[in-house]
């Protein structure tokens, strides 16, 4: 598939690649595995998405944006090419958020100024929607009995809202989506850890470079986040006098 993307031109390559897209929706892939089949489609990616675009449709009805971009039912029509260009133009940014914006940052400020105007008008939304729905989803299905960490989103700021007890004190992540998804990273906010400022820092590094470098999902970067918690919260040596105290202002534990 790599050959063909890289050697053929127009529709053929076009083709292939979505056909390489297709693992991706699919759970064969080990976290490592994922990332190095998402960095080893970098190339073929500043091939194939100018010539996406391209081919992409323009003014395109409101009513009409999410049948355009999200629907895979294709009628055979006069529109078929353009509908095909639109919804893979959504199935890579979903699927390859890290990788897009990689090929982005190099873009000329020309070409980074129309790439921006056109996902930005029609597909940064529908992603974002899309994202928040994932978190809803496992939500109400793999998170729904933890009783420590509870998730919710506000849809109209595009923001996901962690909250996880440690300790007797709830700790407070806010992951929001930026409104040109996924050419820029969330905004992550981090409130009353109760670890030294460090140690905050640390995470929300960690938290920052999985979801800009790893193609990882916003739920994915969740989890990341609270085991990092756990383990740093259960490397602190336990005080005999004042073990279980949390200072009533910065939400620390105590230093020993």
């Amino acid at each position: 598939l790599a050959r063909m993307i890289d050697t053929a031109t127009g529709w053929p390559s076009i083709m292939a690649f979505d056909a390489a897209l297709m693992p991706l929706s699919s759970c064969i892939f080990s976290d490592e595995e994922r990332v190095a089949y998402c960095d080893a489609l970098l190339h073929s990616v500043s091939t194939i998405l100018p010539q996406i675009l391209a081919r992409c449709p323009e003014n395109i009805p409101k009513a009409k944006e999410s049948e355009y971009f999200t629907s895979p039912n294709l009628e055979f029509n006069t529109e078929i090419y353009s509908r095909y260009a639109a919804n893979l133009l959504y199935r890579t940014l979903g699927s390859l958020p890290a990788v897009v914006r990689n090929w982005y940052a190099g873009l000329p400020n020309t070409g980074m100024q129309i790439v921006s105007k056109y996902i930005r008008r029609y597909v940064s939304k529908l992603l974002v929607d899309a994202e928040l729905n994932k978190v809803k989803v496992a939500n109400q299905k793999q998170l729904k009995a933890d009783k420590l960490l509870k998730i919710r989103v506000v849809p109209v700021s595009g923001e996901v809202v962690a909250e996880y007890t440690v300790e007797e004190t709830t700790m407070r992540l806010s992951i929001v989506m930026p409104p040109d998804w996924p050419l820029s990273v969330p905004s992550i906010q981090i409130d009353k850890a109760i670890v030294p400022s460090e140690k905050v820092k640390k995470w929300l590094l960690q938290l920052t470079a999985y979801l800009f470098h790893q193609n990882g999902s916003t739920v994915e970067g969740v989890m990341m986040w609270r085991k990092n918690v756990d383990r740093d919260v259960e490397g602190a040596e336990a005080c005999t006098i004042c073990m279980m105290t949390i200072h009533s202002t910065n939400h620390q534990l105590p230093k020993v």
